[in-house]
């Protein structure tokens, strides 16, 4: 599912039904039987945001919401991050923490890089 189009679009409803227990993202809980499922904190609250920010948009007139380039280019940058400190970096201090915090608040801000990774959407 790349796009959004309408809240009663297909795609839509199904990004809707993965919060469901049970749903497509529900994995297997390994203390309880094997019907029991749930789906993890960090899948539920991306699914949440990004649909409080289609639902604010679509109120603003937006008939249309890309995701594959939503934010794509911000988390390749923060994983490059991270990537270069390699396995070294074991035991991250607070001070770690705050500096990535920064390359990703750096990088945000920053326009389209035309060295990037990511193809353009023509």
């Amino acid at each position: 599912m790349k796009s959004w189009k309408t809240s009663s679009s297909q795609p839509f409803s199904a990004w809707v039904s993965v919060l469901e227990p049970g749903g497509p993202l529900a994995l297997p809980l390994l203390d309880k039987p094997p019907p029991t499922t749930f789906v993890p904190s960090s899948r539920t609250l991306t699914i949440r945001s990004n649909i409080f920010i289609w639902n604010r948009l679509n109120n603003f007139g937006f008939k249309f919401l890309h995701l594959k380039t939503f934010n794509q280019e911000q988390l390749v940058n923060a994983f490059c991050c991270i990537q270069q400190h390699g396995i070294a970096n074991t035991n991250p201090t607070c001070s770690t923490l705050a500096a990535l915090k920064t390359c990703i608040i750096n990088n945000m801000a920053l326009p389209f890089q035309t060295m990037s990774n990511c193809d353009k959407d023509d």
